[in-house]
């Protein structure tokens, strides 16, 4: 193991083998590479021709060059295209019915609060998930929640709103 002290510790090991000769790079001294010495077998995992970890003895460790597996923010944009897919799909269905009053059903009225929310909580809960390291599973139902909730408030408010009442039945005098 060879390691640089700089202000990002750099831990390299050198490796040689029949179809690889070189310096793999690693993030840090981790399990693997305090117990390696020169001369010592290892079974490496190749991705895409490159080595991106080092397994001995049931102990592995991923180089600098291991892919990343964090699917928190792609749930999140999945979440986020599919919430507004059923919100296009709701406020279209309400102005196919009620072509002249769709209610709340439009742009004004409940549809840019509800995009809001959804790009709010795109980013106020994926991210958060990416970086503490929350199971992308609570992703989704945490997006719908909130959209919900958000949904209940505007739909509660909906009948005491006095647009309601004057474009359904118009002003009298």
């Amino acid at each position: 193991m060879i390691e640089h002290r700089t202000r990002n510790s750099d831990y390299r090991a050198a490796v040689k083998s029949e179809r690889f000769k070189g310096d793999l790079h690693f993030g840090s001294s981790g399990p693997l590479l305090e117990m390696l010495r020169a001369g010592d077998r290892a079974v490496a995992t190749v991705w895409r021709g490159d080595i991106v970890a080092l397994s001995q003895g049931g102990i592995r460790q991923g180089t600098s060059d291991e892919p990343r597996d964090e699917p928190q923010m792609t749930a999140a944009i999945g979440t986020e295209l599919g919430l507004l897919a059923l919100l296009g799909t709701v406020f279209g269905a309400a102005r196919f019915a009620a072509p002249r009053d769709p209610g709340i059903f439009t742009w004004s009225r409940s549809g840019q609060v509800l995009f809001i929310t959804n790009l709010v909580a795109l980013f106020g809960v994926g991210l958060p998930a990416l970086w503490l390291g929350i199971p992308w599973q609570l992703v989704t139902p945490t997006m719908v929640a909130i959209l919900l909730v958000v949904s209940f408030f505007l739909l509660d408010e909906w009948p005491r709103s006095p647009r309601r009442s004057t474009a359904r039945w118009g002003r009298c005098g």
